[in-house]
Parts: C-alpha cells; sequence; structure tokens
C-alpha cells in the first residue's frame, strides 16, 4: 500500500473517496471471492476498466493483497513489509558500493544490535513488571504467560474488545457487532466466531498468520467466562520459557576458519577494487604513468623473489619428508658401535691383538728416556720409526706382525693385499727427545 499511494498519489488526490475505497478493498476483504467482488464494484464506480496502473496492480494481486496469504504465518507484518522491513534496516549499515569484507563486518554490526535488544527484552521480562491494562483474568494470564513485547501486543488487540458486541447466533455460534463506524483494523463489517468444544473458528485468521488470537475471539472468551487462554492458542515461541528450553551443544564449537581458496578470492576482491583506484590516478599524465609503471616493476621483482624462496623451502622440506623414513628405519647408522664387531656389522679398524702390546706406531710420541752421559740413544728409545729399508724386529712370537693400520684389512679379507701406510711426518720437538752428549 506504501508503494500504491506514492505511484497513485496524484490520481486518488483528484478523486476524492476513491482512496477510502481502495483501502477497504485491500485492507477488509477476508477471502479472495470477497476482494474480487469489492474490487468490480471500485471499478465500475470509478470507471477504471482502462486505467494502466489499477490494470496492473489486479493482475499481480495475489503477490500483495492480504486475503491471499492470511493463512501464512507472517508474525505482525503487512504487505511490502515482508521484503521492505529487513532491506531498510540493511541500507542502514551497508553500501551496495562496499566490498565484501566490509559486507561481513557490518553484518556482524546488524547481529549485535540485534542480540542487544533481545537482552533488553529479557532483562525487562525478568526484572520490570508491567501493568495490566483491565482487570479480566485472561489479560493476568497473558502477562504470566507472554514475553513483555508480545504481552503489549496482546494487550493492544485485547483493548479493542470494547469495540464490539456479542450477539448469540445458534448453538456455539456468535456474532460480533461493531458498535462504532469502523473498528480499525478490521473495518465495519460484522465477524462470526464459533465456539465448538474449546475449538474458536473465527474468519479474521489472525491466528494463522500472528501466533495471537484475535479481539473478537477475545470478546467471546470474556462473554462466557474463559479465564485463561486455552494451551493449544498459545503459541511457545512466544512464551518466556522458550530460551531456557533450548537445547545446548554437547560437542564444543569450533571457530569458522576460512578456507585458503577463499581467502585468495577475499584478497583478489580487495585488491582489484584498491588498484582499479590507483589506476584513474595514474593515468592523470605521463609523470603519474611512470611513477606506476615503475613500482610495479619493483613489486613484480619482489614477487618473484618471494615464490623463488617459498619453492625452496618446499623442496627442502619435502627432501627432509623423504629422508625421515630412512632414518627411522635405520635407527643406528649413523652411531659409533664401541662393543665387539659382530657378524652383521663391520669389524673395527684397529688391529686385533693376540700377543703382547705392539711397539709404540709413529702416531704414538713418547717421550724417549734419558739415559748416562755418553751413551747414544737407539732406533726403539728414542722412538724413531726404522725406514722401509730397514725392517722392524717383529714383537709377536706368533710370526711377523702386519704393516702398521693394516691388520684390520687383513682380517676383515685375508685375500687382499695389505697397504702400506706412510709414517706421518714429525713436528719439530720443543723439546729434544735425547739428551745432549758431553
Amino acid at each position: 500500500m506504501k508503494k500504491g499511494n506514492e505511484k497513485l498519489g496524484p490520481f486518488l488526490g483528484r478523486h476524492p473517496g476513491l482512496a477510502e475505497n481502495f483501502n477497504e478493498c485491500i485492507n477488509e476483504s477476508m477471502s479472495e471471492d470477497e476482494f474480487e467482488a469489492r474490487w468490480a464494484d471500485m471499478i465500475a464506480k470509478w470507471e477504471l476498466a482502462e486505467h494502466e496502473t489499477f490494470l496492473w496492480l489486479k493482475k499481480y494481486a495475489k503477490y500483495w493483497v492480504p486475503c491471499y496469504y492470511r493463512h501464512c504465518f507472517f508474525p505482525f507484518l503487512q504487505s511490502t513489509q515482508r521484503s521492505e522491513g529487513f532491506n531498510a534496516v540493511l541500507k542502514c549499515y551497508i553500501n551496495p558500493h562496499n566490498s565484501i569484507k566490509h559486507f561481513v563486518k557490518q553484518y556482524e554490526k546488524l547481529q549485535q544490535r540485534i542480540l542487544g535488544k533481545e537482552g533488553h527484552n529479557d532483562y525487562r521480562t525478568n526484572e520490570l513488571e508491567p501493568e495490566t491494562w483491565s482487570p479480566f483474568p485472561i489479560e493476568k494470564h497473558a502477562l504470566t504467560v507472554y514475553t513483555h513485547p508480545i504481552y503489549h501486543r496482546f494487550r493492544l488487540e485485547f483493548a479493542l474488545i470494547g469495540y464490539y458486541n456479542v450477539q448469540p447466533e445458534g448453538n456455539n455460534f456468535y456474532q460480533l457487532v461493531p458498535n462504532n463506524e469502523k473498528c480499525y483494523p478490521y473495518g465495519a463489517r460484522y465477524y462470526m466466531v464459533n465456539a465448538n468444544g474449546g475449538q474458536f473458528n473465527y474468519e479474521c485468521c489472525k491466528y494463522e498468520r500472528d501466533g495471537l488470537l484475535c479481539c473478537h475471539v477475545l470478546k467471546v472468551f470474556t462473554h462466557i467466562g474463559v479465564d485463561a487462554i486455552p494451551e493449544q492458542y498459545i503459541l511457545r515461541r512466544w512464551t518466556q520459557g522458550t530460551l531456557e528450553t533450548v537445547v545446548q551443544p554437547t560437542v564444543p564449537v569450533k571457530d569458522d576458519v576460512m578456507p585458503e581458496e577463499s581467502c585468495q578470492k577475499l584478497r583478489f576482491a580487495n585488491l582489484s577494487t584498491k588498484f582499479v583506484a590507483l589506476a584513474k590516478l595514474a593515468s592523470a599524465s605521463d609523470q603519474h604513468d611512470d611513477i606506476a609503471r615503475r613500482h610495479i616493476r619493483e613489486m613484480t621483482t619482489e614477487f618473484a623473489q618471494l615464490n623463488k624462496v617459498k619453492r625452496k623451502r618446499k623442496t627442502t622440506s619435502a627432501s627432509t619428508t623423504s629422508n625421515a623414513p630412512e632414518q627411522s628405519a635405520n635407527p643406528n647408522s649413523n652411531r659409533t658401535s664401541t662393543s665387539a664387531p659382530s657378524t652383521h656389522q663391520k669389524p673395527s679398524l684397529g688391529p686385533t691383538r693376540t700377543g703382547p702390546a705392539p711397539p709404540p706406531t709413529t702416531s704414538t710420541r713418547q717421550q724417549a728416556p734419558r739415559s748416562a752421559p755418553g751413551h747414544v740413544p737407539t732406533a726403539h728409545a728414542t722412538g724413531v720409526v726404522p725406514s722401509a729399508a730397514q725392517p722392524a724386529p717383529a714383537t709377536s712370537q706368533q710370526g711377523p706382525t702386519a704393516p702398521p693400520h693394516s691388520s684390520t684389512m687383513a682380517h676383515s679379507a685375508p685375500s687382499a693385499p695389505t697397504r702400506q701406510v706412510r709414517p706421518s711426518k714429525k713436528k719439530k720437538p720443543t723439546e729434544p727427545d735425547f739428551p745432549y752428549v758431553q
């Protein structure tokens, strides 16, 4: 109706009385047949058969006339408020030109506002006690059952019972007759209520649409002495114990994490918006264009370096991961065994001693014993190893020993030839290995 009055305002102003008939046809029609009859009378009375706007309204009447959806649950909404109510709230917080990220933030603010209003209503319900409008017991019962915002709506509806008189019509039928010219929003028509075995049938269908009983049924309650609202007419969502019966989740709720693909799309959308604005600035002159291109080249270079570092780290982590199973399969591969070699281990590199200890090698440095004056120390006394031309005397009784560092190879592989190891070079001693001859 709001849109209709905006479009038809000048036309309705030039025809006094047409606006009143138009509103009665829309708001007071309780059935589709009644609306069709009222509409036909209005078109014939005001000669609107060729009017383009009224023809368009009649074509799409089932989408906006209340009598077509009076059996549907649309609590406390009228016609276009179903779609425009929440749209008007969104327009206060969100601009159509905002990004998705800004939309999410503003929607969270809107949600916090709604939750704040719910908390305020809960406080009023739990802590405050409103006054009743009348001494009727049924109103006191509604105060104890409904939440305070719903009770205030019930009280406004209950206050309309004074505009009707009850006239019994046969067995369990009651006719509601207006005692004034009109009763907004029900008009000047009569209403019939059927009270049969605790079930109350009525024409306005307010309970099906809003979840609250209409003033016609409440008037019959006061007439026949019903002091409490029947339980089948109390919608649980409007009661005070609704939140107490909500089942709480047993599993801890995890925070929602945005997937990486969604994060990438969000970054792309935000950067696209900013780069479009930069492109407008960069196209102003050649100097602006040069600055933009220089920064683009710098960014491209930095991006390439960053991608190179990422690929290198990825390769390193992949190689580390592939080597981990091998190390777990051979845990003793990097360990030095201190025990005797077994059949499954490598033989130690040191010679196997079967007799007395061998003479010291060139790698073992011993200080020569001091002898008497005039005595020339021998090679064994000085620790000097004889050259390869002079064979060293045998120290083992079981036979000649192998050259130094070759006993291990001979022990592990007898058929392999022995390897001659050169004696290591001696550093110049800081002190003489033998005393001076006087």
